[in-house]
């Protein structure tokens, strides 16, 4: 018999969030903008370090042989944790490889974060590769990569959008029947390693250690849940087996890495073998920043004559002085894999050069679509900090191939097509922003009318200048009455400021973001004008000339004698300009994408539930398999509760197997060693 929930631990099912509504607009701002400021000043990672006692996960003491990097004087010795997945037990202790889950960017909506979560929990994923049906059991481990929950970190959102639809697919003793037991659902609760995105730290990181550490989950094993929670920091070090580590850092809002973190992975590398390889979870893909410019981009770049200086904020020099400071020159060499979510796709990319690592973004756990038009075919990456060009190449990169991206660039592009007519009934909220500044702008422009002096007390006149000739000229004669109405610039200010802002959101060149701005500032000036004059010839040509119950008291009052024209006008703006204003958003967003701009703006607005996907990764000590299981379709799943119990229903999600890669421990072993029997004979 299944016990019940307790009522704390019941949630609400989530529809994916309004990304473009006023209200989620302000918030992201506010949050961004209060993450980046305390995170300066009352930096959550410092906290943490001078609170806790940093713990390594890994199975054997501290090495006396070579290491990864030399120990640091005066610095204690780290406690040891032998809970994680590699001391097994029963019939799975013989095993040769661990196998281990990653996902990131989920706790969107309810259908496509469970769909997700209910693949990972099943005792074995089955899959069609090569015509033939493959089993891929159930993970020995769960890896989050960032962004834990949308649209900002709180006690509400988490239960709602992530731990209640989790608890739901991996549920913990207390909440497992006897038939489930049977299925092979109910197994011991699965070790949870976890980083923080952007939207973890929108609340200074407070709710995300409360449900991820130890220090604030008691022991961090719970009879309601499925997993058990080992890491007592935002940031963690395990190892794999005896070669491979994994090490998830915490870049924050601003995708730097504090010193006390960088000391924690020094004191870490210190007990690792010189042979240990590492796989590096961070939660910024700042490498897409780096793609290789296009033929166009390279003759912009012959025609400078100034250095080129890489883009402010992209993360990669952060990145590369964090593996610099930690692990020296080796780093390049012993990192094999580099995880990030952020984006939410799937994008592998491959080095020219196999001895250095593989990246990979997997943000498919449960969050809208992106498109993967923002991931570049190639790259050139460099891998040291500075660029030393006598470590790698002429210019100091080194070059990589988009190997594996889903969905296709063909098919983001028709998703983005799209938003023509998903993006104006998807958002709602929106149009009636952009309805209301028409109507404003509108206003204005009969106010300056008024300021021009023709205009007199009847309300039919008062709409006559906007008639007088064809449209085009009445939405000249609207521009110029706005033109002369100080109101009138206030809207074209604050709708400027706005669209720059949006413009500006991918961090493109200024002259770019120019353009994008005009561009769309024109859209909406046409909108609007177009508003006003049409809904001015409707309102006058109405066959309504006076309201009806002229004889009620109170309209008389409201409406008065010739005021009727003027209130259908006010109400043909707000339902047109709404319209008008919508279309054009939605218009220039889809134009934008072909440029590489707004792209996410775009995305978000389509709330796409569609092509999640997650990476089952096996591990041995000669290589990582890394399996990416896909779902390209996700139902609409419902949750009810009967009896204080969670049944889903819905048709269940059918997973595929998208692609696999292969990371070797030691790639070009084998040619090594046959270069050497070659010279022998």
């Amino acid at each position: 018999m299944m016990s019940p929930w307790p009522r704390s631990y019941r949630y609400r099912a989530r529809s994916m969030v309004r990304w473009l509504s006023p209200r989620e607009v302000l918030r992201g701002g506010y949050g961004e903008f209060f993450g980046r400021l305390f995170g300066a000043f009352a930096d959550n990672r410092e906290t943490q370090a001078s609170l806790r006692h940093p713990v390594v996960h890994h199975r054997c003491e501290p090495t006396n042989e070579a290491s990864l990097a030399p120990p640091l004087h005066g610095q204690q010795v780290m406690l040891c944790n032998d809970q994680l997945p590699w001391h097994r037990d029963g019939a799975d202790a013989d095993r040769p490889e661990l196998w281990m889950d990653y996902f990131a960017d989920i706790g969107d909506g309810f259908s496509p974060t469970f769909a997700v979560a209910e693949q990972m929990a099943q005792p074995a994923v089955t899959v069609e590769q090569a015509g033939q049906n493959i089993h891929l059991p159930k993970a020995d481990l769960l890896v989050m990569g960032g962004d834990g929950v949308y649209p900002a970190a709180s006690q509400e959102n988490y239960r709602d959008r992530t731990i209640g639809p989790y608890r739901t697919a991996f549920p913990g003793p207390d909440f497992v029947d006897d038939a489930d037991r049977s299925d092979g659902l109910a197994h011991d609760p699965v070790p949870l390693l976890s980083i923080p995105g952007n939207h973890d730290w929108y609340d200074g990181l407070s709710a995300f250690l409360e449900r991820f550490t130890v220090y604030n989950c008691g022991d961090g094993i719970s009879t309601k849940r499925g997993w058990s929670i080992h890491q007592t920091r935002s940031y963690f070090a395990a190892q794999l087996s005896d070669r491979w580590w994994l090490w998830g850092v915490d870049v924050a809002l601003a995708a730097d890495i504090d010193t006390p973190q960088m000391m924690y992975f020094r004191q870490v590398a210190s007990i690792m073998p010189a042979d240990s390889r590492i796989v590096l979870c961070t939660a910024k893909p700042s490498w897409l920043k780096r793609g290789r410019p296009s033929r166009l981009g390279r003759l912009a770049a012959s025609l400078s004559t100034g250095d080129s200086i890489p883009a402010p904020g992209d993360g990669w020099d952060q990145l590369t002085y964090f593996i610099d400071s930690t692990l020296g020159s080796s780093g390049a060499r012993s990192i094999r894999l580099v995880l990030s979510g952020d984006k939410h796709f799937l994008s592998v990319h491959e080095p020219d050069d196999p001895t250095y690592p593989t990246v990979a973004v997997s943000g498919g756990g449960g969050g809208y679509l992106s498109s993967t038009r923002e991931s570049p075919e190639a790259l050139d990456l460099g891998w040291y900090f500075g660029e030393d060009p006598d470590l790698v190449g002429v210019d100091g990169t080194v070059g990589y191939d988009n190997s594996l991206v889903w969905p296709s660039r063909r098919r983001a592009l028709w998703q983005g097509l799209q938003g023509l007519w998903t993006i104006p009934w998807r958002n709602p909220e929106m149009a009636g922003v952009l309805g209301t500044m028409s109507l404003l702008f509108a206003m204005a422009a009969r106010a300056g009318v008024f300021v021009d002096g023709r205009a007199s007390a009847d309300g039919r006149q008062r709409l006559e200048p906007f008639v007088d000739d064809g449209l085009w000229k009445d939405q000249v004669d609207v521009f110029w009455g706005a033109a002369q109405n100080l109101g009138g610039w206030a809207v074209a200010a604050v709708l400027a400021v706005f669209l720059f802002a949006m413009a500006k959101a991918h961090r493109r060149s200024t002259p770019v973001a120019l353009v994008a701005t005009v561009g769309h500032l024109l859209l909406h000036a046409y909108a609007a004008t177009l508003t006003a004059a049409v809904s001015a010839r409707w309102a006058i040509t109405s066959r309504v000339s006076e309201p009806p119950l002229v004889d009620g008291e109170s309209l008389d009052r409201l409406f008065g004698e010739g005021r009727w024209p003027t209130t259908v006008y006010v109400l043909l703006c707000l339902a047109i300009g709404a319209l008008t204003g919508i279309v054009a958003f939605a218009l220039y967003l889809v134009v934008a994408q072909l440029f590489g701009v707004n792209q996410n703006e775009l995305f978000a607005g389509l709330r796409s539930r569609h092509y999640k996907q997650f990476l089952r990764i096996s591990v041995t000590d000669e290589r990582l398999e890394a399996n990416v299981i896909g779902i390209a379709n996700v139902p609409r799943r419902r949750l009810k509760w009967v009896d204080g119990t969670p049944e889903v229903s819905g048709d269940k999600p059918t997973s595929e197997l998208v692609g696999t890669f292969t990371v070797l421990a030691d790639p070009g072993r084998d040619d090594r060693d046959r270069d050497v029997a070659d010279m022998l004979v």
